[in-house]
């Protein structure tokens, strides 16, 4: 039967497509199975890709599709809706997000990259704190809640990466979660409906998110609940809805939506690989050269020994003064400096609250920031006003000022090291914009140890990157390296890009086995005139 007629798009809703599910009838003559598949603690067989990510089928679909780094209110509301209705994320950090969404009026089509925007909600509990506007213990129940969220939030685009290796799994296609949450919302309802009906109740009520839902799945199948016209009420849109929905079940017995999905097409064969050539002679000027790079190497080795950070770090620190930064560079600085085992995750969130507020050089910031919060720990030890003297106020400003001069330690050390390295050629500076060369080779360096990790279980699901920035750095680093990226036709997203340049880059590396990304350096030239 072609039912296509019945699922045109309409609505920007795509296609719904009509499944069977009804019985086969057994072949007798084949051969019956001998032993069956291994379920999981799920009942899901093992080794599928239900069971590897711990997910509907459904779900997969979607996820593969929708990336949170890079999505539209709107879209993300009916996602987690779906997700949490498939019993695959907690219903209540679903509806918590869907809150978010509703009161900051984000159900738009705009894309916005949720994974950073619940990554800066949780450095604003932490810069309350720090900055003396609240206490810890009054903050620490909102901190753990606001961090769950952002661990969700990693795992989905953790997910997002990891399905775009998995063949198994098809892609939904272009508004799919509309869809989805379309079709959830209808059969929520119509249960609901025959269950009253079987009690002698009336219809049931509509939510408006159901109400369009329910509209708009009736329009996709071409049900027309108002031929007429009529000024219908919603109780009688709904009532048409159910009647005409009924309809098309006893119509198309055994049949069930399901959203559309879109047309993989496989992935072009690669090139053979050249055959491995023997090395030539090295020319005079390779030599020359290999032994200045092993000359740097023994460079490198002995200033990470004695300054106890490795030597990309150094080359940052080098390049770039810690205090004289903005506050969104502030944060990309101290990230990176935390990822790499310099400073420690209270050092970093020590910073919030100049990242979140602060203007001019972060050490201007901290150091008036502290004289305010001495006053104002003086004024309330002396003050008869209950509203200053007492303990949870006092509190509040000790913690601050404390906070305050933890910051400002960090960053008089690392601007003290930016300058005693300016007379260490040991160590060599980063040519240009030295904070965006570190971030691109460190995001580069973490997409490369994620991709080569497997996944085997949703815990084990981690962002191959964290922006469209971070995906495009790495992209700017495999390019210096020289590897020849393969053009892709549409307008793949960032994870899909990623997902082609690693294979490009796995056939590179087979002929440059001994290659290693590195930042643009400047020479160290006593290195160069003495070593």
């Amino acid at each position: 039967m072609n039912l296509t007629p019945l699922f045109g798009a309409q609505n920007g809703l795509g296609r719904l497509r009509a499944i069977s599910t009804s019985p086969k009838l057994a072949d007798t003559n084949a051969p019956r199975a001998v032993t069956p598949p291994l379920l999981d603690s799920k009942g899901v067989q093992v080794g599928s890709p239900e069971s590897r990510f711990g997910m509907s089928r459904q779900s997969l679909q979607l996820l593969k599709a929708y990336d949170v780094r890079n999505i539209s209110g709107r879209d993300l509301y009916d996602l987690v809706d779906v997700l949490a209705a498939n019993h695959d994320i907690d219903p209540q950090l679903a509806a918590d997000i869907r809150g978010n969404i509703d009161s900051n009026g984000w159900k738009t089509g705009v894309e916005r990259n949720a994974l950073q925007m619940y990554d800066d909600a949780r450095d604003a509990v932490v810069a309350a704190v720090k900055s003396g506007k609240q206490l810890p213990r009054f903050a620490d129940s909102s901190l753990r809640y606001q961090e769950k969220l952002l661990s969700l939030f990693k795992q989905l685009a953790g997910l997002h990466d990891a399905l775009q290796k998995d063949a198994r799994v098809e892609t939904a296609a272009e508004g799919g979660a509309r869809q989805a949450a379309n079709l959830m919302r209808l059969d929520r309802w119509m249960a609901s409906a025959d269950r009253n009906q079987q009690q002698g109740l009336p219809l049931p009520p509509a939510s408006k998110d159901t109400y369009f839902s329910i509209t708009e799945t009736m329009d996709a199948l071409g049900i027309d609940v108002n031929p007429s016209h009529e000024d219908l009420t919603p109780s009688a849109t709904l009532e048409r809805a159910r009647d005409g929905y009924r309809k098309w079940r006893e119509q198309h017995p055994g049949e069930t939506l399901a959203i559309e999905l879109q047309t993989d097409t496989p992935d072009d064969a690669p090139a053979p690989a050249a055959d491995a050539q023997p090395a030539a002679p090295l020319p005079q000027e390779d030599i020359q050269a290999r032994a200045q790079d092993a000359r740097q190497e023994k460079a490198n080795l002995m200033a990470q020994a004695q300054y106890g950070m490795p030597i990309a770090m150094l080359q940052l620190i080098k390049s770039v003064d810690f205090n004289k930064v903005s506050a969104p560079q502030l944060k990309q600085y101290a990230g990176l400096l935390r990822d790499y085992g310099v400073i420690s995750q209270d050092d970093a969130d020590a910073l919030t609250p100049f990242i979140r507020s602060g203007e001019g050089s972060p050490a201007r910031y901290f150091h008036d920031d502290l004289a305010d919060a001495s006053q104002q720990v003086q004024e309330s030890i002396e003050s008869r006003d209950p509203e200053l003297n007492n303990p949870q106020a006092l509190a509040r400003q000790m913690n601050r000022s404390a906070n305050d001069k933890q910051a400002l330690a960090l960053i008089t050390r690392l601007s003290q090291l930016h300058q005693q390295l300016q007379m260490d050629d040991r160590v060599q500076a980063i040519s240009g914009d030295g904070l965006r060369q570190a971030e691109d080779l460190a995001a580069f360096q973490r997409w490369t140890q994620v991709e080569q990790k497997p996944v085997n279980r949703p815990d084990d699901a981690v962002p191959e990157f964290s922006s469209k920035d971070q995906a495009e750095g790495i992209l700017r680093v495999l390019q210096r390296m020289g590897v020849a990226l393969t053009p892709q036709q549409g307008n793949p997203g960032p994870s899909a890009r990623l997902e082609s340049a690693w294979k490009d880059y796995q056939a590179w590396r087979k002929q440059n086995p001994a290659a290693q990304p590195a930042m643009p350096l400047t020479p160290s030239a006593r290195l160069d005139a003495y070593a």
